[in-house]
Formats: structure tokens, C-alpha cells, sequence
């Protein structure tokens, strides 16, 4: 199963991203995609969201990363429900 999954052009959803084992699971497991593949890291850290993003283009340039706060995220959420 190993070889059917690794090295294949993925799509992968972190949470947890800017530290700890969300870090270490976002960046092993974009240096192990195919190029085309797509990973999106989702924190409360911008400043770590952004630390990975470098970590994981320094391993694999070829992946597509997308940041994002989930402070931010949930803001839009709340206006996206309650409109000002």
C-alpha cells in the first residue's frame, strides 16, 4: 500500500499546521507528493502557518500551499452568518 500511495499527485488538509505534529505531518508529507499535488494548513498562527509554508516549498517546490488562519477564517464565517 505504500508504494500505491506515496509519490502520487495528492490533496491534503492540516490542522494543527504551525506547530508540533502538525508541522512535522504537513511537511513529511508534502516532501513525499507528487508535483501537482495541493496542501492547505490550517492554525491559529499566522506567523507559523507561514514557517511551514517555507519548510514544505524548501523541501518540495512542486506543491501548491494555501495558509489559513483559522482566526480569520472563523471571522469570516461569523459575517458570512450575521452580515454588519
Amino acid at each position: 500500500m505504500q508504494n500505491q500511495f506515496w509519490g502520487q499527485r495528492s490533496f491534503c488538509l492540516v490542522t494543527g499546521a504551525s506547530q508540533g505534529i502538525g508541522q512535522s505531518f504537513a511537511v513529511e508529507f508534502a516532501h513525499r507528493f507528487a508535483a501537482g499535488s495541493h496542501i492547505v494548513l490550517l492554525a491559529r498562527s499566522q506567523d507559523g502557518l507561514n514557517q511551514t509554508k517555507e519548510l514544505i516549498q524548501a523541501s518540495n517546490p512542486n506543491v501548491t500551499v494555501q495558509v489559513t488562519d483559522l482566526l480569520v477564517f472563523h471571522y469570516q464565517l461569523l459575517l458570512l452568518h450575521h452580515p454588519v
